[in-house]
């Protein structure tokens, strides 16, 4: 019998199991007359194999919250006498045997909730592992042999302290579900992208992944960026921080030379050529041509995010663009029955529209003497969805509805001073895009006035029934975008687009 190793001959008398000297096991098994298993994780077959006994045996000799205990620690699984599933759930193990690559027959392996410092390369032995499950421990790093697991379905690694991910985890082509979860990651390897595309699962946030990120990643989710290098500001061609003339002369050399580099495409059409060069010169000069003018002659800021212009203020016009006047509606009663257009100061008080713009109902949009400047018009609900997702909102939450998005809402709201305190305004994103929403508040058809301070709502010109819109809402509590239907007749703020 090949069963002679004194710690496993020890510890399986000390657990009472009968061994049988005599009986009949292939070369590398040994005989248990009576092992500590039931019908759910052994399947009758008295011989096991020795190898994997003894991996059983290192995991309680190098770990002092084993010690005393028998070989049948955990939930085990065994088949042909061959172990295949381990659990070895909240034992306070620190360490893994090196000799764990000899259970080669392995397929489910769950170490969560222990003390963990340390992933012996030796893993990348256990090349029949569909899942792995080694979420709450305290190790750093992944081994590189990590890649050779290639059977691997789920890699759950949830709260650790990873600071990086090897770059052959781009072997892992059947993963589906890759957890990495509040760690200390600070960046992604771009080998990621050879199997995001499988992945039904996936959770990268709350680590410190600083941008730029993989290509095929729209939504790392919440991420410390406090100690990332920041990213050079559209039309610092040389980073060096600041907008002169060297950056306009290596931008005509990138034109001559048939280059292209976003950071020099400031008006983001895709081509670098005289009209970047023509609004870079501005920018430093300080000179403002950015602006609109509507049909009564309030003037609007402007500002491009990706391939849009959007007015950067709301809209206060009180005639439609033939001349004739939108009726100023103050009373609630006659506001809520109207199915023409209309519009509203906030509490009936021009004050408050020469800070946060005028509302008005959906009617008011669907009128084919239109409200927006010459060559401007209502953003669709799909001209919305383009703005979030140049925000960095994945396409899929783009389409769904409630509050989608991490920190959008934040960046599309500015002017602290104007919010009431929240999570809008706390998110280091906020005020970043130059959409500059203010929290306008709304009219409700059936209560009036309502949340100036608290939200802000823009119609969209989608219509989702006979009498609901598709609109936006964001919100003090919230850094993501609100994305529904509501009445026709509620009262919201307006944003206008470039054709």
């Amino acid at each position: 019998m090949r069963f002679c190793r004194k710690n496993i001959l020890l510890l399986i008398f000390s657990s009472f199991i009968s061994v049988g000297w005599g009986q009949d096991c292939d070369e590398g098994f040994v005989w248990i007359d009576d092992p500590p298993l039931n019908e759910y994780n052994w399947d009758g077959y008295n011989c096991f194999y020795e190898l994997d006994l003894n991996v059983l045996s290192e995991f309680i000799q190098l770990n002092s919250s084993l010690s005393g205990q028998h070989l049948d620690i955990g939930w085990q699984y065994w088949v042909n006498g061959r172990l295949e599933g381990l659990t070895l759930y909240a034992l306070q193990i620190t360490s893994i045997p090196n000799n764990i690559g000899n259970l080669n027959n392995l397929t489910y392996l769950n170490l969560h909730f222990n003390q963990i410092t340390n992933i012996p390369e030796t893993i990348g032995e256990l090349t029949q592992l569909t899942e792995i499950y080694l979420e709450n421990n305290l190790f750093g790093t992944l081994p590189e042999s990590i890649g050779n697991l290639t059977n691997l379905i789920t890699l759950n690694i949830n709260e650790n302290q990873l600071t990086s991910i090897p770059e052959n985890i781009g072997n892992l082509t059947g993963l589906e579900k890759l957890l990495l979860y509040n760690n200390s990651l600070t960046s992604l390897p771009e080998s990621i992208c050879n199997i995001f595309s499988n992945l039904s699962q996936y959770d990268f946030s709350d680590n410190y992944i600083c941008p730029p990120y993989p290509y095929c990643i729209e939504n790392v989710g919440y991420q410390d960026t406090t100690n990332c290098e920041p990213e050079c500001d559209l039309g610092d061609i040389n980073c060096d921080g600041d907008l002169n003339v060297l950056d306009v002369v290596l931008m005509v050399n990138m034109i001559l030379t048939a280059e292209y580099d976003e950071i020099s495409d400031i008006n983001q059409d895709g081509l670098i050529n005289i009209l970047d060069v023509v609004q870079l010169v501005n920018i430093i000069l300080g000179v403002t041509q950015n602006t609109i003018n509507d049909i009564d002659g309030n003037v609007y800021e402007t500002v491009q995010i990706g391939g849009q212009l959007w007015m950067a203020e709301n809209l206060t016009v009180t005639h439609y663009n033939n001349g004739d006047e939108i009726p100023n509606i103050t009373n609630n009663s006659d506001w809520g029955v109207l199915f023409t257009g209309a519009y509203c100061d906030y509490d009936n008080n021009p004050t408050n529209s020469g800070t946060y713009g005028r509302i008005y109902n959906w009617y008011t949009i669907d009128d084919d003497r239109g409200v927006c400047p010459d060559e401007w018009h209502i953003p669709s609900d799909d001209e919305f969805m383009e703005l979030e997702m140049f925000l960095g909102m994945g396409e899929s939450e783009t389409n769904s509805t409630g509050y989608r998005g991490t920190d959008e809402g934040s960046m599309l709201a500015d002017n602290l001073n104007l919010w009431n305190s929240g999570i809008l305004v706390n998110n280091n994103e906020f005020g970043t895009s130059g959409f500059s929403s203010l929290p306008s508040g709304y009219r409700f058809v059936y209560y009036g006035f309502q949340n100036m301070g608290n939200n802000c709502s823009f119609w969209s010109s989608s219509e989702g029934t006979f009498s609901y819109a598709w609109y936006r809402l964001l919100d003090y509590n919230y850094s993501s975008v609100l994305r529904t239907t509501n009445s026709k007749h509620n009262g919201f703020s307006i944003r206008c687009i470039k054709d």
